[in-house]
């Protein structure tokens, strides 16, 4: 109800969004990050705080010499340190929080001042590059090299120039036209940047940025932004919970329609937010004739239910091996305990209870492991074999 008396609709969202923000705003930062996540919610005042910093930001440009016009205030800088903190917790989450368009322009300039950049430059270089403002003939010159040399990697699969060895050995990726986007949209922006006086050195420091692990990940012979990837569950890497992924779905699927796993990929299609497989290009389908398409809710619901399914067999296997060790113990003491029946119930008493060979009676009532298990259900683990014997005679009739 309204101050005036008037009935108001109750914002259910938005009350449990401040309700959780209050919830959690003593608990680490990555923590208030992942329950945002895990539960769907959009931070209230991370939202309006990154909102308020983009706007700053709109209001700075280089000007015709390189030098920034406008100035990046304490919204600005604020927005983009709480951009790096939230990208390098859950990429996800703080592409979802802002948006496509300013999620890429924060990541312009994390990826600048991680070069060397301020905040300040790296913000005026990002403004420019997002307008598609050109500094003068020679930066102009320099980026039409940096497309001319990324554009060869496309032509030709197997072209050697320094930067692209350092990025992918002495073959590339299977995503090249993928990587040629990432290595034209980085070396633009360091041409931009004034940092690198020609294309080679702006391409091998793109190049060395983009093979930094924790930037990418190679995984099945495809290089992954690691802010595309799925977030996964702390138990493996990121990179082995992807791959295991591949393996058990797509490529699993490959097999099915008589194709070798080893030419399965997974491509990110960045118009879908999602992944699409392919078998040596085409598009794999699933049962239905459907072209199969895995959104990254989908993997990681999978990795969710595999990592359950991890976790009850490493119960399975730590019970297992518990009371194995219980049994090794409990028949070592037994067996020790066999003298001692001897002694007390005459030099046959084993024969006269067992008479076979192999001593199969003793090692189905007495030692063996499905004994064991019954015994000590019963609550007879810590008796001695005497009173055991007595207890689980054999099943047979033992002549006198």
């Amino acid at each position: 109800m309204g101050s005036s008396g008037d009935l108001k609709d109750f914002d259910v969202d938005k009350f449990i969004t401040k309700a959780g923000a209050a919830m959690t705003a003593k608990l680490p930062f990555e923590q208030q990050v992942h329950a945002f996540a895990a539960n769907g919610l959009d931070h209230p005042d991370w939202k309006n705080q990154m909102q308020s910093g983009y706007n700053n930001l709109a209001s700075i440009r280089l000007d015709a010499k390189g030098k920034p016009i406008g100035e990046l205030n304490e919204q600005g800088k604020s927005a983009i340190d709480l951009f790096r903190r939230m990208d390098a917790v859950n990429a996800d989450y703080a592409k979802g929080l802002i948006g496509a368009e300013v999620y890429q322009r924060f990541s312009d300039i994390g990826f600048l001042m991680h070069l060397g950049k301020t905040s300040s430059e790296a913000a005026s270089i990002a403004a420019n590059a997002a307008s598609g403002a050109v500094l003068g003939s020679d930066t102009e010159k320099l980026m039409k090299k940096v497309k001319s040399e990324v554009g060869k990697l496309l032509a030709d699969p197997w072209y050697s120039a320094d930067w692209v060895r350092h990025l992918g050995g002495d073959n590339t990726h299977a995503n090249t036209a993928q990587v040629h986007g990432w290595m034209r949209r980085y070396g633009t922006l360091l041409v931009q940047s004034g940092m690198y006086g020609d294309s080679d050195t702006a391409l091998r420091a793109a190049s060395e940025y983009l093979a930094d692990p924790k930037v990418s990940a190679k995984v099945n012979g495809t290089l992954y932004m690691r802010s595309e990837m799925p977030t996964a569950p702390s138990s493996r890497s990121q990179d082995e919970w992807f791959s295991r992924f591949i393996d058990a779905v797509p490529k699993a699927r490959a097999k099915e329609l008589h194709s070798s796993g080893n030419e399965v990929r997974l491509e990110f299609d960045e118009n879908l937010m999602a992944y699409r497989p392919f078998i040596k290009g085409i598009p794999l389908h699933d049962t239905e004739g459907n072209i199969e398409v895995y959104t990254k809710a989908e993997i990681q619901a999978w990795y969710a239910e595999e990592e359950k399914r991890d976790i009850s067999a490493a119960v399975a296997n730590a019970n297992t091996m518990q009371a194995d060790k219980a049994h090794d113990a409990y028949r070592k003491r037994i067996w020790s305990e066999v003298g001692q029946v001897q002694r007390d119930e005459g030099r046959f008493a084993m024969e006269r209870y067992d008479g076979t060979v192999n001593k199969s009676v003793l090692e189905s009532r007495i030692f063996g492991r499905d004994a064991f298990a019954q015994i000590t259900k019963d609550g007879n683990a810590g008796k001695s074999l005497g009173e055991l014997m007595k207890l689980y005679p054999a099943r047979r009739r033992v002549n006198p």
